[in-house]
């Protein structure tokens, strides 16, 4: 009888012990998928962050270019209206 208890005690704690230990890889690895979908996340909003700042850069400086050229042009019209006074 007591050989059979503790045969029950050694397969009850072996059991006891695979388990936990099966359950560490997985919960590891949920941290682990976390932390990548937090990685890319962060990759895919710099990225967007970039390009937003890229197209600002673009709109600026062709709204620059414009008023340039519409500051050229208004000197231009300005030196005309000057010349035949």
């Amino acid at each position: 009888m007591n050989k059979l208890f503790a045969v029950l005690v050694a397969v009850t704690f072996g059991l006891g012990s695979v388990s936990v230990f099966a359950a560490d890889p997985a919960s590891t690895d949920a941290a682990k998928t976390e932390v990548k979908a937090d990685a890319k996340a962060d990759k895919a909003k710099a990225a967007a962050d970039a390009r937003a700042e890229k197209a600002k850069a673009a709109a600026d400086a062709k709204a620059e270019k414009a008023k340039a050229a519409a500051d050229a042009k208004a000197e231009k019209a300005k030196a005309a209206a000057d010349t035949n006074k």
